[in-house]
């Protein structure tokens, strides 16, 4: 007995020790080469060999730098690193890491793979059946190619990275799924089995589409196109989902569709990370998730694309930090904000990437830069790529900039992302993106609760509030609804599952439903009187909003939608809305607000390692001057101050009542002290 006591406690100890050894080494394989938070840019080098010698001097901690496919794998049988070599190099010169991009996406094949693939009959294909000249993602060809060349990479990086500049890997360059690639015979498999999953019987599945199929095995999906208006420039609203031929199904079908490609997408992403893992990846890896601007208002872009960012969220196990397309659209940061402001829930290092003016390019000027630099550090941030340092039309940081002031706004973006370091964003409450799969005949119910979702955003923005974003795929799948109130914006169609799940939340939280609510569920049957114990306001987003049209004047982006300049009318809705909101609308218990009307001021409140983080961003123009920060417990307190980066030494305390006299700042201002104990939600009354 005590010999196999002994063998048993032996074999604790080793297996103890062995976990600690495993730690250890997880822990020094995903260190990172610097210890300063990673700002940087898009670097298309050695492919773009442009102001290279001056990359140290912008003060770039880290750069997204690419390896082509095509490039590093010209012919079936040859190999050429010389990019990676000379990337790695540079990085070691310069003293800045890297996050190598593998450009190992369908589109992104070399040619000669093309042709093996299509000559399989393994390339994606249209809803008329047509082939494309891409690679299905379910070609087992292509796949094969694919793992190669990403076994070879990663090969090549431990040989040549002996100084540990490469601190993270992208699987993939931008994505998108669009309806002309969906209907490869294995993709329309894969279908068919999920719709097993989902409706368990054929005649479950005839019933909700009003089909009479014999067989899961004969089920055809519905063929679908969008709109041939997506791309063009002065339109409004939300194109349309339309049938390609003669389809005779319906709106379930649509609806089916485009979630089984929802979460068909999000997985695939996420897939080649879990491949690059079993390969020998020894750094974490990071999304390159475009499309990702598009989840607050372009929904068509969504629908395309079918890069849905909260489900790409809930799916990512082996992609570990999570890599946005966040720009911003002639100086409006909205897309910045809402998608982190989706993504922050899910406790993961948030990236933005293509940090820039999409609509305006480099030319917006350095103003409207570093407010989105701010805005995106406020919402929760951790590293902010900028596109692009040289390679793209109008979109050239270098030369178009002068480089002391690249210097300025990079070396600004680092110390605001340490002074933040380990404090989390708290929400003051949550606001309901009420995006739904695109079906035929919806646009117009969409593109108004597109608008809504908007203008609401924005004017809780003017009330100094902050919030998470929640989908309604979300709330269908359970996420937590724990908050101090839920806004939801006017929409017409919300699914039965979530409609549900928000009419059970009980009091001290608050459902506040704009306009009439929702009437109509996902598979169109009428839902009267969803939300019953709902309060009910009026529906100021969409008045906030108004008609908004689409442009573009840079580069090949696509046309975004444009906020309308600021007008009397916007003035009088924001004050209607703040009134019918000041009791409903709570600050969470604790959080800083300022005191008296600042519309262009945005206050964010963060917490952790024992502080409480005030973080102000002014949107405006004008520098704000005279302005007082509440901040309940802090009577007292010592407040270290930064303004547009300068600081006031420590030298400030809060008043008896925990006010703090903000000096006159330009961009930004951070407030830092001690936590206070936190209070109980206060009344809205900015």
């Amino acid at each position: 007995m005590a010999c196999k006591a002994v063998r048993r406690y032996n074999v604790r100890v080793n297996v103890l020790v062995f976990a600690i050894a495993t730690v250890a080494a997880l822990l020094t394989a995903t260190e990172a080469p610097f210890e300063r938070p990673r700002v940087g840019f898009i670097w298309h080098f050695p492919f773009v060999d442009v102001g290279t010698q001056h990359m140290a001097a912008s003060g770039a901690t880290s750069n997204i730098a690419r390896v082509p496919w095509a490039v590093v794998q010209p012919e079936p049988n040859r190999w050429d690193f010389t990019c990676l070599k000379r990337q790695i190099a540079e990085a070691e010169k310069g003293g800045f890491g890297l996050v190598l991009l593998l450009e190992c996406n369908p589109f992104c094949s070399p040619g000669w793979l093309r042709e093996q693939v299509r000559a399989a009959g393994e390339s994606a294909c249209g809803p008329d059946g047509a082939m494309s000249d891409i690679p299905s993602t379910t070609s087992r060809l292509f796949e094969a190619a694919q793992r190669e060349m990403i076994r070879r990479t990663l090969a090549e990086v431990r040989r040549l990275d002996t100084q540990r500049v490469v601190s993270h890997f992208q699987f993939g360059v931008e994505w998108w799924f669009p309806p002309e690639h969906r209907y490869a015979a294995a993709d329309l498999e894969r279908f068919r089995e999920w719709l097993k999953r989902r409706y368990r019987s054929v005649k479950a599945l005839n019933d909700a589409w009003q089909t009479s199929f014999a067989s899961f095995a004969a089920v055809e999906p519905p063929r679908l196109a969008i709109g041939s208006r997506l791309w063009e420039k002065g339109r409004e609203g939300l194109v349309s989902v339309e049938p390609v031929g003669d389809d005779p199904m319906g709106r379930v079908a649509a609806y089916d569709w485009a979630t089984f490609w929802h979460a068909s997408a999000a997985a695939y992403v996420d897939r080649l990370a879990s491949i690059g893992r079993r390969l020998g990846a020894h750094r974490p890896a990071m999304s390159f998730l475009t499309f990702s601007f598009a989840q607050g208002i372009e929904w068509d872009y969504v629908d395309w694309s079918a890069i849905r960012l909260d489900a790409f969220c809930r799916a990512a196990r082996d992609i570990l930090e999570v890599g946005m397309q966040l720009p911003v659209a002639r100086g409006d940061l909205f897309r910045i904000a809402v998608g982190l402001d989706i993504a922050r829930k899910y406790r993961k290092p948030m990236n933005v990437i293509d940090l820039l003016d999409f609509t305006d390019g480099v030319k917006a000027g350095r103003a409207v830069h570093e407010r989105a630099t701010e805005v995106a550090v406020q919402h929760g941030a951790s590293a902010l790529y900028y596109c692009c340092w040289n390679g793209a039309k109008d979109f050239n940081f270098y030369p178009d900039w002068p480089l002391e002031e690249i210097n300025r706004m990079v070396d600004g973006a680092v110390r605001q992302l340490e002074r933040v370091k380990g404090a989390q964003v708290v929400p003051d409450g949550a606001i309901i993106l009420p995006i739904v799969p695109a079906t035929p005949g919806t646009e117009a119910k969409r593109s108004r609760a597109a608008a809504a979702f908007m203008g609401w955003y924005k004017l809780l923005w003017a009330m100094g509030l902050t919030v998470d974003v929640l989908t309604l795929d979300e709330i269908e799948q359970g996420r937590s609804l724990r908050y101090e109130w839920l806004l939801v914006p006017a929409c017409d169609i919300m699914p039965r599952k979530a409609a549900s799940r928000l009419a059970s939340i009980l009091p001290p939280a608050r459902v506040i439903v704009a306009g009439s609510g929702p009437t109509e569920d996902e598979r169109g049957i009428p839902m009267p009187n969803a939300l019953p114990r709902a309060t009910r306001i009026a529906d100021f987003g969409g008045e906030y909003a108004g008609t908004m049209t689409r442009d573009a004047a840079a580069g090949d982006t696509p046309p975004l939608v444009m906020w309308r300049p600021e007008t009397a009318e916007h003035r009088a809705t924001l004050h209607r809305a703040r009134h019918a909101t000041r009791d409903l609308l709570k600050h969470a218990g604790g959080n800083a607000r300022l005191i008296g009307p600042a519309d262009t001021v945005t206050c964010v409140t963060r917490r952790g390692n024992g502080r409480l983080i005030a973080h102000l961003v002014n949107l405006g123009d004008r520098p704000i001057i005279g302005s007082r920060l509440l901040v309940p417990g802090a009577s007292g307190q010592r407040v270290a101050i930064v303004a547009d980066g300068r600081s006031d030494g420590g030298d400030t305390r809060a008043d008896s009542m925990g006010i703090v006299e903000l000096p006159t700042f330009r961009v930004s201002c951070v407030l830092s002290l001690p936590e206070p104990r936190r209070q109980t939600a206060q009344s809205s009354t900015n």
